[in-house]
């Protein structure tokens, strides 16, 4: 299966559960809402980090192609260090344990569903 044939297939971590500390309903309006931002972070955030990486490659004259490069640590790393930033901060109240690692996978997939949109096929090296 070619990196092409895989970005049809949208990857998406399983829904987020709302872990609620009062006696408000799970799915209330506020935790609906706080979920739809910490998504469109998370989506924003791959799919900035899939551009990053993809001029670095540039720069460094290396070749978009083939499987994402980077990692779930990396994206782990990188959705701590924005929701710790003042401007994550603002955004949203601190996440639990349990928001940060939906965050980091929804990061993940959508950096590695970004690169894929872009990646040249890999080639392989003794092919006819």
């Amino acid at each position: 299966m070619s990196s092409r044939e895989r970005t049809d297939t949208r990857y998406e971590p399983a829904p987020l559960a709302v872990v609620s500390t009062t006696d408000r309903e799970v799915g209330a309006p506020r935790e609906l809402a706080r979920r739809a931002r910490l998504r469109e972070r998370a989506l924003a955030l791959g799919a900035g980090w899939a551009s990053t990486s993809r001029e670095e490659f540039q720069q460094q004259r290396r070749a978009v192609a083939g499987g994402w490069p980077g990692t779930l640590s990396e994206a782990r790393l990188r959705v701590r260090w924005y929701f710790d930033t003042t401007s994550g901060a603002r955004q949203l109240a601190p996440l639990s344990r349990d928001e940060l690692e939906w965050a980091a996978r929804a990061t993940y997939a959508s950096a590695r569903e970004a690169w894929l949109a872009f990646a040249e096929p890999e080639t392989d090296v003794g092919a006819p």
